[in-house]
């Protein structure tokens, strides 16, 4: 028999960063492969995949169309001090079913001639994969040698979906007669959840053959862990109000790999800029890498400072990220404050407000209008003023007070009867409500002097206060008439009936005059009316009273009796 030993013949990669063991299998204890599997096609009629320590070889019979062959199989080289449990170690290899019927069971195999023995492969994986998550730069790292031909040869595979399909990654592996290391590198091996690797003899028509078969020793898998990171963006807004409720976005960028059940949140420091006990403001469900974007809530009652910080961390693996690199700043609400208002009335006109501060606010209500208060726009009633500021920062705040409308009273001001100027001065008692206040020409106090007013029709006012401070007023005209020229009657008839009277009478003539009054000793004209008119003086007190006449310019007077 011949033994064949593979070396490979492609470049490999070597890395100057620190490699860290993934999976190893030395075949001392246990075994992670599945021997002589049908993967590719393959079956073990000719030669099959052994895991053994035997590296003795012999001599047996190979039976072929009848007619035996003797056949000799060398030793298999020993393994260099390297290989774990060297220089005669367990080690996965191919050996000839001839050979092991034979009793020789170390490397070996028989060619295919296409009479006796035909084309085959034989196939070999890892039972279960393994998983490269969070490294990157993996390297497969083995002992190997393969004598073998150009037409038998050993082959390197890998699976990235638990070895539905199978990637040729290293061929012709063959013309090594002693062991070999050999690291193998592919960045398709990078970050991988699940990956499989698998070792394959190809055995095909061949001139010519050689031992050792392929064998396979020490199997190392290693990576070099990945950093992971993330830096935290640009956060806007830097500043805010207390009380207000902020949807921020988080900006970050996350490098390195983070596994399936990873979630990224987003942290918010201590009004010291401090994450000692961080608030999560928002998370991320996500094992994606890259810029990404938190939404995150900051609470209206966070408390005021000036040097709060955000950052993202991720849960799997853990990472803590780099905040945002500016201090944020919840700003505090301005203290504002409204002093309280006096009471109005409704007929108190404008108002302009004060009492807010800090000054430069703007108030706000019923009857409110570029900082005054219109009581009549506003009405009876109580009112709330609002007080409205902002400061520097933007931040605002207000303060309430209310201010009372009162109504205004009801002023009436009774009519005042004519006066003669000579009259003496009349009590005025016709303003209502009592307690009011008499102004105008000859007015003083409570009465009005005719003779200082004079002749003529004046106008006299009645204004009253109440309890609250509201007024009114009520005005009545008074007319002054000079009284002269009254004569004794001797020439038109006319006659006053009855006279004396209790009740009424009536001054009966045929003539039409001009004017006739009724006039007190004090001058008062309490009656106007003229001739054949029935007049009323059932409200006048008992005495002597004047019938005034006037006809064609002049003026005559009678006295009457009333009982």
């Amino acid at each position: 028999m011949k033994k064949l030993l593979l070396i490979g013949c492609a470049l490999f990669a070597t890395y100057g960063y620190s490699q860290t063991t993934i999976y190893q299998e030395t075949f001392e204890t246990g075994n992670t492969f599945s021997l002589n599997t049908s993967d590719l096609g393959a079956a073990n009629t000719s030669n099959t995949w052994l895991m053994n320590n035997v590296y003795s070889g012999g001599s047996g019979t190979f039976t072929c169309l009848g007619f035996p062959f003797s056949f000799t199989v060398t030793n298999t080289p020993s393994q260099p001090g390297a290989i774990t449990g060297s220089p005669s170690s367990n080690y996965l290899h191919i050996t000839a079913q001839a050979a092991i019927t034979s009793g020789i069971n170390c490397a070996s195999y028989v060619p295919s001639d296409g009479t006796c023995v035909f084309d085959e492969s034989n196939f070999s994986k890892m039972t279960s994969p393994i998983s490269t998550l969070g490294f990157t730069g993996v390297e497969f790292d083995f002992w190997w040698m393969c004598a073998g031909s150009a037409t038998a040869f050993g082959e390197l595979y890998y699976s990235l979906d638990g070895g539905v399909t199978w990637v040729l990654k290293q061929s012709n592996m063959n013309n090594v007669t002693n062991w070999s290391q050999t690291v193998i590198a592919d960045p398709a091996w990078d970050n991988q959840a699940s990956i499989m690797f698998a070792f394959r003899f190809v055995n095909t028509t061949a001139a010519s053959a050689a031992d050792p078969s392929f064998c396979i020793d020490e199997i190392t898998v290693t990576g070099v862990a990945a950093t992971n990171d993330i830096v935290t963006g640009i956060i806007q807004p830097t500043s805010w109000c207390f009380g207000s409720t902020l949807t921020v976005l988080v900006p970050f960028t996350a490098t390195g790999t983070f596994n399936g059940g990873n979630s990224y949140s987003a942290e918010l420091s201590d009004a010291s800029g401090s994450f000692a006990v961080p608030i999560v403001i928002g998370t991320l469900s996500s094992s994606a890498s890259g810029p990404l974007m938190i939404t995150g809530v900051v609470s209206g009652i966070t408390p005021v400072g000036t040097a709060y910080r955000i950052r993202v961390v991720a849960s799997d693996p853990s990472t803590i990220g780099t905040d945002n690199g500016t201090d944020l700043i919840i700003h505090p609400l301005p203290t504002v404050t409204l002093s309280p208002f006096a009471s109005s009335c409704v007929n108190g006109g404008s108002i302009t407000l004060t009492g807010g501060a800090p000054s430069g606010g703007d108030y706000s209500g019923t009857g409110v209008s570029m900082g005054s208060f219109d009581t009549g726009l506003a009405g009876v009633g109580t009112h709330s003023i609002t007080y409205y500021y902002i400061d520097a920062n933007g931040c605002d705040g207000s303060a309430v007070e209310t201010i009372e409308v009162n109504d205004s009273p009801v002023v009436a001001f009774a009519s005042i009867p004519d006066l003669c100027a000579t009259a003496s001065p009349y009590t005025m008692t016709e303003g209502t409500p009592a307690g009011g206040t008499y102004s105008g020409p000859g007015v003083t106090g409570n009465d009005f002097d005719p003779a200082t007013a004079g002749v003529g029709t004046w106008t006299v006012s009645y204004d009253y206060t109440d309890a609250n401070g509201c007024s009114g007023q009520s005005v009545q005209t008074v007319l002054v008439d000079d009284c002269l020229g009254m004569t004794e009657n001797t020439e038109i008839a006319y006659s006053i009936f009855p006279n004396p009277t209790e009740n009424n009478f009536t001054v009966v003539s045929e003539v039409e005059f001009d004017a006739i009054k009724l006039i007190d000793l004090n001058g008062r004209i309490l009656r106007t009316f003229n001739s054949n008119e029935q007049v009323d003086v059932s409200e006048f007190s008992s005495g002597v009273y004047i019938i005034e006449i006037e006809y064609l310019g002049q003026r005559y007077a009678e006295r009457m009796m009333i009982k």
